[in-house]
């Protein structure tokens, strides 16, 4: 019976240990925001362009571009890491070993 328990015991930690081992970086970081004129006032049912630059302390590691559209409401939402890439690769960002900082363009034009 003890073998058994061993056993079961011994599984279950293989596979807890396989679970935090696998965890990766993210692929994408969905963002959502609302988009505001120079009044104050949400732009609604706008279409926007949008730079995403992540930055590490030195550098900028990544820039993309989105071209969302706000709703009733004035919000928008984005997939970074899945916009239109002008600098960098999103998968290769090294997210644990310093810190990193989003920086959000908006042109109304």
């Amino acid at each position: 019976m003890r073998w058994i328990l061993k056993a079961v015991l011994a599984v279950v930690l293989l596979f807890q240990t396989n679970i935090l081992l696998s965890q990766e970086a993210p692929q994408g970081i969905y963002y959502q925001a609302v988009a505001r004129g120079e009044s104050g006032s949400e732009l609604i049912e706008s279409s926007l362009d949008v730079r995403i630059n992540i930055e590490d302390e030195n550098n900028i590691v990544y820039t993309e571009i989105h071209n969302p559209t706000t709703d009733s409401f004035g919000l928008f939402e984005l997939f970074i890491g899945g916009g239109q890439v002008e600098f960098g690769t999103f998968s290769s960002i090294s997210w644990g070993t310093e810190n990193h900082f989003l920086n959000v363009e908006l042109d109304l034009g």
